[in-house]
């Protein structure tokens, strides 16, 4: 029966293990980095940061540390799929759980880098974060076709996997909902701007 320490890595000290830890402690440390380094550079961020790629609101602690705590879930989500998988499957999870920790890290220091350059990043760095995320997602496609159509059968989260898992999807939920309510009420707000 798997075991239900989500970081103990994925059997004892093999290679795939080993590098679950390793990669995983410092994707981890680099993800608080980006967090950090925003939370350091809040009191010169301008007085208005975006909520989405089109829309901007009024600077917050919600605004500014809304992306990087996103990006430090999806992190450790990364990092619990490599888990699950490297059991079963340590050949392809050790691919696999590479591009999506390698992926969510850079997309994690990219965007943070984004939030400390407003009000006009550079157009390099949005154009390399979206060739970062769209190259690592289809390497993840590509690599996890190798799974379809039984062997994804064999993969299977232990009970501790599970609650971190739906711990961090949550906490991404959480911190989408308020943006997709704020950028809603903006595309209103025009409309019944002047019913009085």
């Amino acid at each position: 029966m798997p075991s239900d320490d989500v970081f103990a890595g994925a059997s004892g000290g093999t290679p795939s293990a080993l590098g679950l830890r390793r990669l995983g402690g410092a994707a981890i440390c680099i993800g608080m980095c980006a967090c950090a380094a925003v939370v350091i550079a809040y009191p010169w961020l301008p007085a208005t940061l975006p909520v989405s790629r089109w829309q901007t609101e009024p600077k917050s602690p919600f605004t500014a540390f809304r992306v990087p705590l996103i990006n430090l879930a999806m992190i450790g989500l990364a990092l619990v799929v490599w888990r699950a998988v490297s059991r079963p499957e340590p050949g392809i999870a050790r691919r696999l759980g590479s591009i999506l920790v390698v992926t969510a890290v850079a997309k994690a220091v990219l965007e943070a880098a984004e939030i400390m350059t407003e009000p006009t990043p550079s157009p390099l760095l949005t154009g390399t974060l979206l060739a970062c995320v769209c190259v690592g997602l289809a390497a993840c496609i590509i690599t996890a076709r190798e799974l379809i159509p039984t062997r994804w059968r064999s993969i299977h989260f232990s009970s501790g996997e599970k609650r971190v898992a739906i711990s961090l999807i949550a906490s991404i939920v959480l911190l989408d909902i308020p943006a997709g309510l704020v950028i809603r009420h903006s595309a209103y707000a025009p409309a019944f701007g002047n019913v009085t």
